[in-house]
């Protein structure tokens, strides 16, 4: 488990970014006054391993590189507060088998979930 302040999502990225063989990852961020700091991350190798992956902390929004985890089958979002309906990104993930919105990771009305 990862505890990252804003600061430190470029460096984090860095090496994320570099671990070929990397199968899970929990992040948390920081949590300051009484809520949590930005989860930053710019991932731009495919993380063509990873099948687990777990993110505490505010999003601004749900990461473009997420969806591009074809073999994630397990996702955790918690204190996200995400305000934009994050099933729209994840419906094209074939393998993902477990899904986690919990705590605050999701500010919006409700979720729409579509057949098939």
């Amino acid at each position: 488990m990862l505890f990252v302040g804003t600061e430190d999502g470029s460096i984090l990225s860095t090496s994320i970014n570099e671990m070929k063989h990397l199968e899970k990852l929990f992040v948390k961020s920081n949590y300051i006054y009484n809520d949590f700091t930005v989860i930053d991350l710019h991932l731009i190798s495919p993380l063509t391993m990873l099948r687990k992956l777990a993110l505490c902390g505010r999003l601004h929004k749900l990461p473009e590189w997420i969806p591009e985890l074809q073999n994630l089958v397990d996702l955790k979002l918690e204190f996200s507060g995400l305000t934009d309906d994050p099933m729209k990104s994840l419906k094209s993930m074939q393998h993902l088998l477990f899904l986690s919105i919990d705590n605050y990771a999701y500010e919006g009305l409700c979720l729409h979930f579509e057949a098939g």
